[in-house]
C-alpha cells in the first residue's frame, strides 16, 4: 500500500515533468504568425486571387468588396447601406444597388474583371479599374443579366463559364470581353415640327372598338421569378404546331376530317372510310400520312394517295405502331407485319421478311402469339 506522502509526491513530480514537457515542445515548434495590417471587415465570405500582373487578393462580404495589395493602397465598394458610420475604411459608395452577395459565387474571368452571382439569381461583373502603370485604383459593378440562382461558378475555358444552380438548372454562358471605346457624338440635328395632329380617340375607336373590353391582370412571383399575368374567362392555346387531316374511326368506317379554319369531311378519296382505323400517323419528317385499317395501309402526301397495300392475312389488324420510317402491324391471330419506307425510285412502304431473322426464330420457339407491339426509337444516341 502507498502513503499519502508517496502518492502526493508522485503527483508533483509527475506534473513537474508535464510542465517541462510542456515548455520544450512550445519552445521547440513555436508557430509563425503573420499579421495582416488590414483590419477585415466582419462577415467575410470568400477570398479571390487575382493573378499576375495585378497581383493582389480580392476580399468579398456580404455588404462590401475590398481589394488589397502589399505595394499599393487599399480599395473597395460598398454595397449597401450597411457600412453607413460602421468603418472608416475608404470604400466606394454604391449603396444605391441595395444588393448583399449572402449564399452567392465569384470567380476570376480575366481581363480585370470579376463574375459575382447572387442569392437572388443576377449576374454582376465586376472590374478592377487600373491607371498606365496597371495598378489597381478603384472597383466598379455592373449587373449584366439574370441567370439561374448560382451556387458555383467555374471558368472552364477563355470565354466559357459555367454556373452551378441548386435547383437543377445550371448554365454553361459564353461571353466576350470587349472594351468600350468613347466617341466624341455631334448634337442631334433637332427634328421637324410635325403640324398634322393625330386625333388619338379616333385612332384607339378603330383599334379597339367602341366597346372596352375589360381585364384583370395580376402580379405573381418574387424578384426575377416574377411575371404578369392576365386573366381569362376561356382557354386560349398556344399552336405551335398543326395536322392537316383528322381521321375518326368508327365501328365500320372511318371519318376523315380536313383542319383549316372549319373542320369540314373530306370529299376526295384520299384516306380509306369505308374500314376502321387502327393507327394514324406521319413519315419521312411530317411529309407523309400513313392511315392503317382492318385490312389495308394507305400512303398519303400532298393531297394525294401515293400508295394503298391489300394485307396478305385472313385476320384483321388489331393494333399498329408507327415510327419513322418503319410501320409495324399486329393481326388478330397474333402475327407481327413490318414496313419500311423506301424513297427511291419511288415513295412506297416496302414489306420486310422477318420469317428468317432472330426474332422470328424466337417466336417460333416460344410458340406463343404476340398480343401487343411497339416500336421505340433511340433519340438519345446511347443505342
Amino acid at each position: 500500500m502507498l502513503s499519502s506522502k508517496s502518492v502526493s509526491s508522485k503527483a508533483k513530480k509527475l506534473k513537474a515533468n508535464y510542465a517541462s514537457a510542456v515548455k520544450t515542445s512550445s519552445s521547440t515548434h513555436e508557430p509563425s504568425v503573420t499579421l495582416m495590417p488590414i483590419v477585415f471587415a466582419i462577415k467575410i465570405l470568400r477570398l479571390v486571387a487575382i493573378p499576375k500582373p495585378l497581383g493582389g487578393v480580392l476580399v468579398i462580404g456580404s455588404n462590401e468588396v475590398i481589394y488589397l495589395n502589399q505595394s499599393v493602397p487599399p480599395c473597395g465598394i460598398s454595397l449597401n447601406s450597411c457600412y453607413d458610420n460602421f468603418t472608416k475604411f475608404p470604400l466606394k459608395d454604391l449603396k444605391h444597388l441595395s444588393m448583399t452577395l449572402d449564399a452567392g459565387a465569384a470567380e476570376w474571368i480575366g481581363s480585370n474583371h470579376v463574375a459575382l452571382g447572387t442569392m437572388d439569381g443576377r449576374l454582376f461583373i465586376l472590374t478592377l479599374l487600373t491607371d498606365s502603370s496597371e495598378t489597381v485604383r478603384s472597383l466598379d459593378i455592373e449587373h449584366v443579366f439574370d441567370t439561374s440562382i448560382a451556387y458555383c461558378m467555374n471558368l472552364c475555358s477563355p470565354g466559357r463559364l459555367f454556373i452551378g444552380s441548386r435547383l437543377g438548372d445550371s448554365q454553361l454562358l459564353e461571353f466576350i470581353v470587349e472594351k468600350e471605346e468613347i466617341k466624341e457624338s455631334s448634337p442631334e440635328p433637332k427634328k421637324a415640327k410635325v403640324e398634322e395632329k393625330i386625333n388619338a380617340d379616333e385612332d384607339d375607336l378603330e383599334l379597339y372598338g367602341e366597346q372596352i373590353i375589360e381585364q384583370v391582370i395580376v402580379a405573381s412571383g418574387h424578384t426575377v421569378n416574377g411575371s404578369i399575368c392576365v386573366l381569362q374567362r376561356t382557354v386560349r392555346p398556344d399552336i405551335i404546331t398543326s395536322s392537316l387531316y383528322l381521321i375518326v374511326s368508327r365501328t365500320r368506317s372511318s371519318l376523315i376530317l380536313e383542319l383549316g379554319e372549319d373542320m369540314v369531311e373530306l370529299e376526295e378519296p384520299l384516306f380509306l372510310s369505308d374500314e376502321p382505323t387502327v393507327a394514324a400517323g406521319e413519315l419521312a419528317d411530317g411529309g407523309l400520312a400513313v392511315q392503317v385499317t382492318s385490312l389495308r395501309v394507305a400512303l398519303v402526301a400532298e393531297e394525294k394517295q401515293l400508295q394503298q397495300i391489300d394485307l396478305d392475312s385472313n385476320f384483321p389488324v388489331v393494333a399498329a405502331s408507327i415510327v419513322d420510317p418503319y410501320v409495324a402491324l399486329l393481326t388478330q391471330n397474333g402475327r407481327l407485319m413490318l414496313f419500311h419506307l423506301v424513297l427511291n425510285p419511288t415513295v412506297h412502304l416496302q414489306e420486310i421478311d422477318i420469317s428468317n431473322t432472330a426474332f422470328a426464330e424466337k417466336t417460333v420457339h416460344h410458340r406463343a402469339p404476340l398480343t401487343a407491339l411497339s416500336i421505340y426509337r433511340d433519340m438519345s444516341g446511347l443505342m
